[in-house]
C-alpha cells in the first residue's frame, strides 16, 4: 500500500550547476540595472512616439511629479450624458445576457469586464464633475505602472526558473523574451489608452488599470512560463522522477 504513494515533491533534490545559478542572477542583475538606468529615456520615448504616432502636435511632453520619469501631457475628451447612459444601457444589457448563459470561465472573466465598464458608466452618468483626473494624471499612473513591470520582470523572470532542472541558454532567451515583451506590450497599451481617452472618453480608463494593467501582465507572464516549463521539460532526462 505504502508503495503507491509517491514522495513529495518538498523533499526533492535540484541538481544545478552552482555556477549556472550564479550567471543567470548575474544576467538578470544586469538587465535589472540596465533598465533602471533607461527607464527615464523609455518613458520619454512612450510619450513622444504615441505624439508622433496620433498627430498630437499640440501636446507636450513633461516630466512626472515624482522619480523623475516623463510623461505626455494632452487633454482626454469628458463623456456627455448621451454616451454615457447609452453606454450603461448597453452594457447592463450585455451583463444580463452574461448571466443567462452556462457556467464557464471566460463568462465570468467578460461579466468582470462590463462590470468595470457599467460602474465606470454610472459614475460619469451622476459624478461626472468631481472625476479628479486629468489625462496626464492617468498617464502618469500609467507609466508609474509600466516602468514598475519593466524594473521588476528581470528578478522575477529569473527567480521563477533559475532553478529550473533545462539548458542555460534557454532561461537567458525566456528572461530577455519576457522583459522585451514587456516592453512592447506597455508601449502598445501606452498609444491605445491616449487614443481611447482622447478621442472617445474617460469612460474606458477604468479598463487599462483593472484588466489591461497588472492582470494582463500577470496572465502573459504565467503563460509564458507555462509554456516554457512545457518545453524544457524533456531536458530532465528522467530527472524529475528522482528523489
Amino acid at each position: 500500500m505504502v508503495e503507491k504513494f509517491t514522495p513529495h515533491r518538498a523533499i526533492r533534490k535540484v541538481k544545478i550547476d552552482r555556477s549556472e545559478i550564479i550567471f543567470v542572477a548575474i544576467y538578470a542583475i544586469i538587465l535589472e540595472i540596465l533598465f533602471y538606468l533607461l527607464v527615464p529615456k523609455i518613458t520619454y520615448f512612450w510619450g513622444n512616439y504615441t505624439k508622433t504616432i496620433l498627430n498630437l502636435n499640440y501636446s507636450s511632453i513633461i516630466g512626472t511629479e515624482y522619480f523623475n520619469l516623463y510623461v505626455l501631457d494632452t487633454i482626454g475628451t469628458f463623456p456627455q450624458f448621451s454616451f454615457s447612459f447609452f453606454s450603461l444601457l448597453i452594457s447592463t444589457a450585455i451583463l444580463f445576457v452574461l448571466l443567462i448563459q452556462r457556467p464557464h470561465m471566460m463568462k465570468y472573466f467578460l461579466i468582470y469586464i462590463d462590470s468595470v465598464i457599467i460602474v465606470s458608466s454610472f459614475y460619469f452618468l451622476i459624478f461626472k464633475q468631481f472625476f479628479p483626473y486629468t489625462l496626464t494624471k492617468l498617464l502618469e499612473m500609467l507609466t508609474y505602472m509600466q516602468a514598475s513591470n519593466l524594473i521588476l520582470f528581470p528578478i522575477v523572470s529569473a527567480l521563477s526558473i533559475i532553478f529550473f532542472k533545462t539548458k542555460i541558454y534557454k532561461k537567458i532567451l525566456f528572461i530577455t523574451f519576457v522583459v522585451l515583451y514587456a516592453f512592447l506590450v506597455d508601449t502598445v497599451r501606452y498609444i491605445v489608452f491616449v487614443f481611447i481617452t482622447k478621442n472617445l472618453s474617460y469612460i474606458f480608463s477604468p479598463l487599462f488599470f483593472f484588466i489591461l494593467g497588472p492582470y494582463f501582465d500577470s496572465l502573459y507572464f504565467v503563460s509564458f512560463f507555462s509554456f516554457f516549463v512545457s518545453l524544457s521539460s524533456k531536458d530532465s532526462n528522467g530527472e524529475m522522477f528522482e528523489w
